[in-house]
């Protein structure tokens, strides 16, 4: 007998909402806490998306459309031997208490009670914006070998010459740091170049998939010639886009590359040393992908004892109190750090040269687990024990709440508050160069062309 009502399919909430957590539940190993984990990593938004409602609703409608990486993650098959940032279910973790989980509803809350809707959609005057200045052309083409040579490109890409090779770090070109360029984060201060006006690129250092740091557009437009130094699971991603030079890199891991100019196959080879760091951050690049692929920073270590490194996107603790939101007391060196950067700065350190990022940090209480405030930048500098410090992931694109031109100020007074000076640590016009000469540690910035 056929029923003459049909029952109602039961209604279940669909996987992808139900893994739409902002923040990861942290998975720390049972050696560092002393006690059974009983928590698994949960999916946090794209930096992108979470500040920008924007984004967000972009992504949900433009989902279906996107073309996900062939493979993500290596299979793990004997948990007794995984390092301790690779979860045993697949993906990769933060594996430090300094990395801490917010909920859901947490998150909600800033954005509802704090976050700062002035600053987040009305741009400063032009006039107080960060300036851009034109390319040195000439010594973009004809730099020194012996010394390091450092263009900022904006935000978290910038061009590093050094013995004789040309080197980007997650490069962004694109509009808009987003899967589509008609919704997202839009470019406020544009680049200062264009990628076909760069010197022949012969190696390419991305530090994780976000959109900030990753672009499709701007790989396409570098096409297959240089070599690529990528954290584990984005190889397939970029053999998609048609890359083949390829180094797919856990922590810790070494690469000597011996690389030829990339504009002459006849000239001579250029050694550099790449070492894949950690840092404290998270990945995705869809609501589905979450913690799938590697973060990372870089160590590139010179044939002529220079060393240069790139923090790439990262936090340095978790502040849960937001009274210490935008005050520089010490209150918040009572929480823990990530130890993963002292111990760079002891195994490869002390470096001429590096990139920390200072911006993209507020509301703190929500946003310091994955990005460093300025006072954070500055004991990171100290833990790697940085020589010369250049600010970056700041001016370029609004991602968090703070106002544009911030970071800079807070930088100084945490540089004056540890015994620091702009000599140590210092920030640049977007296109302006600074070098640091082989023979000594003291730093030089060019004139603009």
């Amino acid at each position: 007998m056929i029923p003459t009502r049909l029952p109602l399919p039961r209604l279940t909430t669909p996987y992808y909402l139900r893994r739409l957590n902002p923040w990861p539940v942290p998975h720390y190993p049972a050696t560092l806490l002393g006690r059974r984990s009983t928590h698994s990593p949960r999916a946090p938004l794209p930096s992108a998306a979470t500040s920008s409602v924007l984004s967000a609703a972009a992504a949900a409608l433009s989902l279906s459309s996107l073309r996900l990486p062939r493979t993500l993650v290596r299979p793990m098959a004997d948990t007794s031997a995984t390092p301790a940032h690779h979860n045993p279910k697949g993906g990769f973790i933060n594996p430090w208490p300094s990395h801490q989980h917010f909920g859901f509803f947490s998150v909600l809350m800033a954005m509802v009670k704090d976050w700062n809707i002035r600053t987040s959609l009305f741009l400063p005057d032009e006039k107080t914006m960060i300036p851009v200045l034109p390319m040195a052309t000439a010594q973009l083409t004809r730099p020194d070998p012996t010394q390091l040579q450092l263009t900022w490109l904006g935000h978290a890409s910038f061009l590093l010459q050094a013995n004789g090779l040309n080197i980007l770090f997650d490069p962004v070109f694109s509009e808009r740091c987003s899967f589509v360029q008609f919704a997202g984060p839009k470019r406020v201060r544009p680049t200062p170049c264009k990628v076909e006006d760069l010197p022949p690129i012969d190696l390419v250092v991305i530090s994780h998939n976000h959109y900030d740091h990753m672009d499709v557009n701007t790989i396409r437009s570098l096409g297959p010639k240089p070599v690529y130094c990528v954290p584990l699971g984005n190889k397939a991603w970029l053999e998609d886009l048609g890359v083949t030079n390829i180094r797919e890199m856990d922590w810790w891991d070494e690469a000597d590359l011996q690389l030829g100019v990339a504009a002459d196959t006849t000239s001579p080879l250029h050694g550099v040393k790449v070492v894949c760091t950690p840092c404290q951050h998270f990945t995705g690049r869809s609501l589905t992908d979450r913690y799938r692929t590697l973060w990372a920073s870089f160590c590139l270590l010179f044939p002529n004892g220079q060393r240069f490194y790139f923090a790439g996107d990262t936090g340095y603790r978790t502040v849960r109190d937001r009274a210490h939101e935008l005050t520089l007391d010490t209150a918040e060196d009572t929480t823990p750090v990530c130890p993963a950067f002292r111990e760079i700065g002891e195994r490869y350190g002390p470096f001429d040269l590096s990139c920390i990022p200072i911006g993209a940090y507020s509301p703190r209480w929500v946003f310091s687990p994955v990005h460093c405030s300025p006072e954070d930048a500055v004991r990171l500098h100290e833990d790697v024990r940085s020589k010369k410090s250049v600010g970056m992931h700041w001016g370029t694109f609004i991602l968090t709440d703070e106002p544009l031109t911030e970071p800079p100020q807070r930088l100084a007074k945490a540089l004056a508050q540890r015994g620091h000076t702009a000599a140590d640590f210092c920030v640049m016009d977007i296109g302006a160069m600074l070098t640091v000469p082989a023979s000594t540690t003291e730093a030089t910035a060019p004139a603009p062309a």
